[in-house]
């Protein structure tokens, strides 16, 4: 703090002369991140005060007061303050503080990598420049247990952290799990060589209260190739959505079914279940029905290297069993490769080429998009814009057939027992229910007999359609 005393001398009516002997202090400089705070103090003095501020950035700041006491905040940075001050007797003074400088203000990103062999996890905080002062910025760290997150690590990132090229690495390697960092908000006092500074600390995007978490899904499960994937199904598919008749009817099953159906998967796979809280989930986030994705061979015959049961939601996003929002194959030889689609009772599909599936999920694998290139001929049908699976393979074995033999219109009728096609069978989960709703129909509305019929093209009932997939 800089004080200048000014003394001069005033002429009263009832004294000649007097000596003016009033003080003016900059008491307090307070460095924030974007914006900063002087207080003063005045002694001495004879109120009203009639005060001008002025800082190295042209502010300018005037006013008259009663207070001796105050503070001022100005927006954005400064080298100095000067404050000049009359008072009520005519007497002035004057002082000029030194103020710290703001330094830059960084935003950060954080990544993360798994050791496919260890399972330990190595995270990683992205900066452009060395924290000015890391003994004084904070971090914490905490794990989801239950359903909660609990502390895991706190410290300063002196002690935890190590600068490597352009960034800060966490000094421990994680184990699975689901973590929250939070790195709050920090003014820290630094030297470049030509006075104090301040660096104000933040996490990208930033919050108003100062402090930003990162939620990491940190899991060994996520070694090798992963992929984004949508997808809509014919049968459920209505007004922009799949409906999700086999879930709210507590239809669908926890394990993966197509084991049951005679499916061998290439790598784990089998036997894969949802947990029950997922089922519990409403709105285009809801579960339509279990999947099979497969990573092909981009070369002919594009054999299959790699498959796993998902589950599709109603908005199209295809998880995977354990609730990530991406499907993980594990490691891979090398690529390219292609992907697959299949469902037990409509006809699968696949991409014409290569998609990119690394650690880091890459672009969406859309099966939806009307302009998408697909492997084969009319591979799917259309709603609008929106590409859809055919549906209507009761029989699971890659075609859809009105009649002639192992046609799916005969295993409707014996699904119903046959003698009486009007019967319904109400509330299972099969494949002979085309349209998903959770009943085997052959006659009347919302029927299954119906649907592949639509999907041979509904003129020629000797009609049939043949699965792309070799």
């Amino acid at each position: 703090m800089k004080r200048i005393i000014l003394l001069g001398v005033v002429a009263t009516p009832s004294m000649g002369l007097a000596q003016c002997v009033m003080q003016a202090d900059l008491t307090n400089y307070n460095a924030m991140c974007g914006s900063y705070m002087v207080d003063y103090a005045i002694t001495n003095g004879t109120p009203p005060y009639s005060i001008t501020v002025t800082n190295f950035n042209g502010q300018l700041l005037q006013e008259t007061t009663l207070n001796a006491q105050g503070s001022w905040v100005f927006e954005g940075t400064s080298w100095n303050v000067t404050m000049s001050v009359t008072d009520g007797a005519g007497c002035t003074a004057q002082t000029v503080e030194a103020s710290p400088v703001f330094h830059a203000h960084q935003s950060s990103t954080f990544t993360w990598s798994t050791a496919c062999v260890t399972g330990l996890t190595s995270l990683r905080m992205e900066c452009s420049m060395p924290i000015c002062d890391p003994a004084n910025l904070p971090y914490t760290l905490e794990v989801q247990m239950n359903g909660t997150y609990q502390p895991y690590a706190s410290g300063s990132f002196a002690d935890d952290w190590t600068w490597a090229f352009n960034g800060y690495e966490l000094n421990a390697g994680l184990p699975p799990g689901r973590y929250r960092l939070t790195v709050p908000e920090a003014e820290l006092s630094c030297q470049d060589g030509t006075g104090s500074w301040i660096e104000c600390w933040n996490i990208w995007p930033a919050t108003n209260g100062g402090a930003e978490s990162f939620f990491l899904g940190i899991s060994v499960g996520d070694c090798g190739a992963n992929a984004y994937v949508r997808a809509a199904l014919g049968g459920a598919y209505a007004s922009g959505l799949m409906r999700d008749d086999l879930r709210t009817s507590g239809l669908l099953p926890l394990v993966e079914p197509y084991s049951g159906l005679g499916y061998t998967y290439i790598g784990p796979g089998a036997g894969a279940s949802v947990q029950p809280a997922m089922l519990g989930v409403s709105g285009d986030l809801a579960i339509v029905d279990w999947v099979v994705l497969e990573v092909r061979e981009n070369g002919f015959p594009h054999t299959v290297v790699r498959s796993k049961p998902a589950l599709l939601l109603r908005n199209g996003s295809i998880h995977d069993s354990d609730g990530d929002p991406y499907v993980n194959f594990g490691v891979l030889p090398a690529g390219p490769y292609r992907l697959a689609l299949r469902h037990r009772n409509h006809l699968g599909v696949m991409t014409s080429g290569p998609v990119v599936m690394e650690q880091s999920p890459g672009p969406v694998t859309d099966f939806r998009f009307v302009g998408a290139a697909f492997g084969g001929a009319q591979a799917t049908t259309f709603s609008g814009a929106t590409r859809l699976l055919w549906p209507g393979d009761a029989t699971g074995n890659g075609q859809v057939k009105y009649a002639g033999s192992a046609n799916d219109r005969d295993a409707i009728l014996t699904a119903i027992g046959g003698g009486t096609p009007t019967n319904t069978v109400n509330s299972v989960y099969d494949r002979r229910d085309v349209n998903l709703d959770g009943s085997i129909k052959y006659t009347g509305s919302n029927n299954d007999r119906d649907v592949i019929l639509q999907t041979i093209g509904g003129t020629v009932p000797t009609a049939t359609r043949v699965q792309q997939l070799p």
